[in-house]
């Protein structure tokens, strides 16, 4: 079925990310916000957290043949004992998955359905995070320079990855496209549309006179705002 939708005129430019899920920008750059879960997303996942510990202390105990003496699994070894209080510790955690699935869905067909109500043409860029595949390759190509270099990782390289790789799952890019593509097919209004953008180089062109003045290599990923030296103009870098 279609809805009517109001003919605004607006243009907006959405660029999806890794830490944010997504920032949305008018055509000149004034208006501007970050679309991410946030509180009700971190809430339910540290429900999750918790519960997926319990679970893990419980099976130590209810098979001790499983584990070493420090307490870390033994790898290859199946728990046999099931207790009443994993089968109950189990419903919990289906219900907190759940959760965090339904807070997703909420999350982002309320902030399609803004955007296509306040916008008329919507650019989202291509970008999607590694699928499995590719980090594997990226890791083995990882491991494998250690080993030229004959050096260890550095401290807190691991947990950096985890952090990303958790960071792309909180963030469905993919159903966020996929949503909102499905409410632009269903609006009446034939001014609405979605436009999918190639990215390349667009972190580092200025967008007010279109050089090419911003951060450059993985080291200027931490800068996240910086100021055009042709035309003096301060932006975001999402």
């Amino acid at each position: 079925y279609f809805q009517d939708q109001p003919v605004t005129g607006k243009i907006c430019g959405i660029d999806p990310g890794c830490k944010t899920a997504a920032t949305v920008a008018n055509l000149d750059g004034t208006e501007s916000r970050k679309l991410t879960p946030g509180k009700p997303l971190n809430r339910a996942i540290k429900r999750l957290e918790v519960l997926q510990r319990r679970f893990a202390r419980q099976q130590r105990v209810n098979n001790p043949e499983c584990c070493r003496p420090d307490g870390t699994w033994i790898k290859g070894r199946r728990a046999r004992k099931i207790s009443n209080r994993m089968r109950c510790t189990l419903r919990h955690i289906r219900s907190a998955h759940q959760k965090i699935a339904d807070v997703r869905k909420t999350y982002w067909g309320q902030e399609t359905a803004r955007l296509v109500k306040d916008y008329d043409q919507i650019y989202v860029g291509d970008w999607t995070p590694p699928t499995p595949k590719s980090k594997g390759e990226l890791k083995a190509a990882r491991e494998a320079k250690y080993r030229e270099r004959q050096e260890q990782r550095k401290r807190g390289a691991a947990a950096n990855d985890h952090g990303r790789n958790k960071s792309d799952t909180d963030n469905p890019l993919g159903d966020f496209r996929r949503q909102l593509a499905e409410r632009v097919a269903r609006s009446a209004a034939p001014e609405k549309k979605l436009v999918i953008v190639r990215e390349r180089l667009t972190t580092r062109m200025c967008s007010g006179c279109g050089e090419f003045t911003g951060p450059m290599e993985q080291e200027g990923l931490v800068i996240r705002r910086w100021t055009c030296i042709a035309c003096g103009k301060d932006q975001d870098r999402d």
